[in-house]
């Protein structure tokens, strides 16, 4: 008689932990009250090319840019570092956002550029090879007959397709013998320690530039070839 009580209770016991667990458990999923709501993302879109050039002096003529949420034409806003009266890298922004506050941006490059007569201009560099993308070097007057060049790696690890950023061109001052031909600089440090150059050449018509860039503390180099594409 005693075992049969004992199972009864335990019936009984087992009954009540499932209807208090059934009413917890429903208690929890019907507590919820959040509403669902649906935004459209903007876009953003920049008219002409990424990377465009600007005549030192000049005005920049700003090409601009298209935003739209839900295909509809909106407002967008424009932030600048120009300065057309310094050769250089610039960079101009484009940013909009929906009435939810999401974003949406790009941007452009405007390479400020020289055009004197001298071999000061946009370059296109490459590290010479099968399959090398290249990508703009900017040379550019010093007040002591010499030139400052952006990057004696011709933007191999600074922008083309390995991007390191800013830290990785090798901006150096260049000399040019226009009587010989050739090529010589100071060098320069980057992210992976010193840059020399040798065996510079510029071509006849003063619009191609070759040499060796190495890397000195790797003993590692490998030819740099810079085409000119501005006048």
């Amino acid at each position: 008689m005693m075992l049969i009580k004992k199972k009864k209770k335990m019936k009984k016991f087992i009954i009540v932990i499932l209807v208090i667990t059934g009413t917890f458990l429903s208690c929890s999923v019907d507590s919820t009250g959040d509403v669902s709501t649906v935004t459209v993302f903007p876009e953003l879109s920049i008219n002409g090319d990424a990377i465009v050039y600007s005549e030192l002096g000049q005005p920049f003529n700003d090409p601009g840019a298209n935003a739209s949420v839900a295909g509809a034409a909106v407002g967008f806003d424009t932030e600048s570092d120009i300065d057309v009266n310094t050769p250089g890298f610039y960079t101009v922004s484009y940013s909009t956002e929906n009435a939810d506050g999401f974003l949406a941006s790009a941007s452009r490059t405007v390479i400020v550029y020289e055009n004197n007569g001298t071999i000061a201009g946009v370059y296109m560099g490459r590290r010479v090879g099968p399959g090398r993308v290249p990508s703009p070097v900017l040379v550019s007057t010093r007040t002591d007959g010499n030139f400052d060049c952006t990057d004696l790696l011709g933007g191999y690890y600074e922008r083309s397709l390995n991007n390191y950023g800013a830290a990785y061109g090798a901006d150096a001052v260049i000399m040019v013998d226009f009587g010989s031909n050739t090529v010589t600089s100071t060098g320069s440090v980057i992210g992976f320690g010193p840059i020399a150059m040798s065996a510079g050449t510029i071509s006849a018509d003063q619009r191609t530039m070759n040499w060796i860039a190495t890397l000195t503390d790797y003993d590692f180099g490998f030819p740099v070839e810079l085409v000119k594409t501005t006048p």
